[in-house]
């Protein structure tokens, strides 16, 4: 009985050993590796905050740890020293001192790791997004029937020709009414019709006719753009898609303008 009483004081005290070392080397590592670092740098304040908040944690986890630590080690140093057991003495002693090395090591480390986080942070948010932005909302596209669109097109037709310098003819000389022209329809996408109208006039100043003609365009709210002889508007929410506007007086003596509207339902 006496020495399997010897046995297990041993492994007791051998337990005790690893233990110490297992937590004073984990302790170790957190405080000089795992605070203030992070796979990835945070992007936003509140990200920042949460890094902060956590190797602030692990910190005082830390500290909390090794106080406990070496508090029960000295209690196995003094009940040696109480009861004459040298072995429990030494081995409260050892790990005491473990204990101790390491709570020195949270207490300095840790708190400087976390001082230069803090500094990153900083920097970070100075130069940096402070609030991470919202994403856009989706707004989807408004639909359009193709009688609706049909009717814009007419409109914008009748506009364009109210901008323009009287009178406004066709090709032959003859007087033009745009609002009484009807749109061809094309098909488009699986189901959907997109009124198209072609036309070509002269007026009484082509070069005058087409500026008032994109005036009445920007007034209605499309957006300018230009492309190889010819000025364009479009809109992506308005019932037309697309306008040009071309001048060839001194080709043939025409304005040439094109009128596409928005893919719409029947």
């Amino acid at each position: 009985m006496k020495t399997v009483s010897i046995a297990a004081r041993y492994v007791a005290a051998s337990a005790l050993i690893a233990a110490s070392i297992l937590v004073c080397c984990y302790l170790t590592i957190m405080a000089t590796f795992v605070v203030g670092s992070s796979l990835s740098a945070p992007d936003t304040t509140e990200a920042w905050v949460r890094e902060i908040a956590l190797s602030a944690d692990l910190i005082a986890q830390g500290a909390l740890w090794s106080f406990v630590g070496l508090a029960v080690t000295m209690a196995c140093a003094l009940v040696g020293v109480r009861w004459r057991k040298s072995r429990w003495m030494w081995v409260g002693i050892a790990c005491s001192a473990l204990f101790a090395c390491t709570l020195l090591l949270v207490t300095i480390s840790g708190p400087y790791r976390l001082d230069r986080l803090v500094e990153r942070a900083t920097a970070a948010i100075e130069n940096g997004p402070a609030v991470e932005p919202a994403p856009p909302r989706q707004t989807p596209p408004p639909q359009f029937t193709a009688q609706y669109v049909r009717s814009a097109i007419q409109q914008m037709a009748a506009v364009s020709q109210r901008a323009a310098v009287g009178p406004v003819t066709d090709m032959n000389g003859a007087i033009i009414n745009f609002a009484g022209i009807v749109p061809m329809a094309v098909a488009c996408e699986d189901s959907g019709s997109q009124g198209n109208v072609q036309l070509d006039f002269r007026t009484g100043n082509n070069a005058r006719s087409r500026d008032q003609i994109l005036a009445a365009w920007d007034s209605a709210g499309y957006a300018p753009d230009r492309a190889i002889q010819e000025d364009l508007r479009y809109s992506a929410t308005l019932p037309i898609a697309r306008m040009t506007i071309r001048d060839s007086t001194t080709i043939d003596g025409l304005i040439h303008m094109n009128i596409v509207g928005q893919c719409a339902t029947p």
